[in-house]
C-alpha cells in the first residue's frame, strides 16, 4: 500500500508545475490508479466472502444454496446474502469488519440496510444490535431496478414509467421527425425495458402501458386533436381517415373510444368487428343458396351470380362498345337483363321446352322470381330441389354464351343446340354430383 500512503500532488500554474505536497488521504478521486486499486479491494473481499461455504457457522440464503451465493458486487455496490438466522448474519459480518480493518475503509452505516423475509422479530432485532444498520423496507432499488421477496406488483414499477416518463418529456420539447421519434423509441425506451426484462419479465399491462407511452410520443399525444398536415406518413394518413369516421358515426371522441374498446378482447384487437364497422353494410341476400349450390359448375354459378345481381354486361351497360343496342337475338327492343332471359320471344321458346322436361313447372316473369319461388318454397335441398337450381343456372350461361358467340362470333343463335347443349350439361353434371 506505498503507493496510497505515500502519494504526493503537485499545481499547474500557467501550464508550469510549482511545488508540491503530500496527499493526506491516499489516492485523489480521479487518479487512474484507482480503478486498478478498487478492483483489486473487490477481489480480495469475493475471494474472503466466497471462503464461507466451508464455515459451519455459515448457511446460505435458502434461493442460492445451489450456486452458493453469498454475495453480489458492481461497482462500489454490494448485496451480501445468507439465510437469516444470527450465526450466519454474524459471520457474515465478521469478514465484513475484517475486510475494513485491513483495508482502512469504513463501513457506512446511511448507506446500509436490512432486509429480510420470513424472519422472527426477535431476529431481527439481534441483527439490528449486531450490525448497527437500519430495517429496510421492500421493494428497495439495486441497480437502478426495484427487488422484492414477492412477486412485483404494477405499482411497482412506478421507477420504470417515471425513468420512461421523464425521457418523453424532454424530448417533446424539441423539434422532431416521425423518423427522430421512432429512432429514439428504438434506441433509448426499448434498451430501458430491455434491461428490466433481462432481470425479470414484465406484466403484459406494463408493456401495455410502456407502448401507450411510445405511442402518444409518435403520435404527437392526443390523436383526437391531431390536425393533419402534408407532411404527415401515408401511415399516419389513414389513421386520420379511420379517426374521421369514427368521429362522424359516433359524433366525439368519448363516442369513439368506446368503440374501439369493443372491438378489443384479452386486450387483443378483434379485426373482424372493425371490418364489420367500416365495410359497407347491405341488406342479406335471400338467393345465395341457390346460386352457390354444390350441383352447379363454378363457372355457370358465376354467371348465374352476375345475373341475379344485374351484372352482366347486357348493350343497355356497354355503350363503350358502339354498336346497336338492339337485342341481338330478336332486334325488336334495346336488350337488358329482363329482355334477355324472359321476355325475348327466342329464349322463351328455350324456357318453353326446357320447362317440359325439367322438374320446373311454373312459369318466370323474371330470373329474381323464379329464384323468390324456390326460395318460398324452400325447394332448393334434396334431389328435385338441386336439379331445378342446376337446369336455371345452366339456361342462364348457355342462354349467354350463345348470345355471345352471336355477337361477337357470329356464331347463328339455334334454338335446338342450345336447348341441347343444356340438357347435355345438366345429366353430364347431375351425374358428376350424384344426383341421380
Amino acid at each position: 500500500m506505498e503507493c496510497v500512503t505515500s502519494t504526493s500532488f503537485s499545481v499547474l500554474v500557467n501550464g508550469a508545475v510549482h511545488g508540491h505536497f503530500k496527499g493526506g488521504r491516499g489516492l485523489r478521486q480521479g487518479d487512474p490508479l484507482s480503478p486498478y486499486l478498487f478492483v483489486l479491494c473487490m477481489e480480495y473481499l469475493s475471494r474472503d466472502l466466497s471462503s464461507l461455504k466451508d464455515n459451519i457457522n455459515f448457511q446460505f440464503h435458502p434461493a442460492c444454496c445451489d450456486l452458493n451465493i453469498s454475495h453480489l458486487a458492481f461497482a462500489d455496490d454490494i448485496m451480501l446474502l445468507s439465510r437469516g438466522d444470527v450465526p450466519s448474519i454474524a459471520t457474515l459480518y465478521a469478514r465484513l469488519a475484517h475486510f475494513c480493518a485491513v483495508s482502512g475503509i469504513s463501513i457506512s452505516s446511511d448507506k446500509s440496510a436490512i432486509y429480510s423475509a420470513g424472519m422472527d422479530p426477535d431476529s431481527r432485532l439481534e441483527v439490528q444490535r449486531l450490525t448497527g444498520f437500519v430495517l429496510g423496507a421492500f421493494p428497495f432499488r439495486y441497480l437502478g431496478v426495484p427487488l422484492l421477496s414477492s412477486r412485483l406488483n404494477v405499482i411497482h414499477y412506478d421507477p420504470l414509467f417515471s425513468q420512461i416518463l421523464g425521457l418523453v418529456q424532454s424530448w417533446d420539447r424539441k423539434t422532431l421527425s416521425y423518423a427522430g421519434k421512432l429512432e429514439l423509441i428504438r434506441a433509448v425506451i426499448q434498451g430501458i425495458a430491455n434491461f428490466w426484462m433481462s432481470i425479470f419479465p414484465l406484466p403484459v399491462s406494463v408493456l401495455n402501458r410502456i407502448i401507450a407511452i411510445c405511442r402518444n410520443f409518435l403520435w404527437g399525444g392526443n390523436i383526437w386533436e391531431h390536425d393533419p398536415s402534408p407532411w404527415d406518413s401515408p401511415l399516419l394518413k389513414k389513421i386520420m381517415l379511420i379517426r374521421n369516421i369514427l368521429l362522424d358515426r359516433e359524433l366525439h371522441s368519448d363516442g369513439a373510444l368506446l368503440t374501439l374498446e369493443s372491438w378489443t378482447r384479452d386486450n387483443a384487437v378483434e379485426a373482424s368487428k372493425a371490418y364489420a364497422y367500416f365495410r359497407l353494410t347491405r341488406p342479406k341476400v335471400y338467393w345465395h343458396k341457390a346460386v352457390w349450390n354444390p350441383a352447379i359448375p363454378p363457372k355457370a354459378a358465376f354467371i348465374f351470380w352476375l345475373a341475379m345481381k344485374g351484372k352482366l354486361l347486357t348493350l343497355d351497360r356497354a355503350p363503350f362498345l358502339e354498336i346497336d343496342p338492339s337485342c341481338p337475338l330478336c332486334s325488336m327492343v334495346e336488350e337488358s337483363h329482363a329482355h334477355l332471359f324472359f321476355l325475348c320471344p327466342t329464349v322463351i321458346r328455350v324456357w318453353k321446352v326446357v320447362r317440359d322436361w325439367s322438374p320446373i313447372t311454373r312459369t318466370f316473369i323474371s330470373l329474381q322470381r323464379s329464384v323468390s319461388h324456390l326460395v318460398r318454397e324452400r325447394a332448393l335441398s334434396g334431389t328435385l330441389g338441386k336439379t331445378r337450381c342446376l337446369v336455371i343456372a345452366l339456361t342462364v350461361y348457355c342462354t349467354w354464351l350463345a348470345r355471345n358467340l352471336l355477337l361477337f362470333d357470329h356464331v347463328p343463335f339455334l334454338v335446338d343446340d342450345v336447348i341441347n347443349k343444356i340438357k347435355f350439361l345438366v345429366y353430364r353434371h347431375a351425374h358428376l354430383t350424384h344426383l341421380y
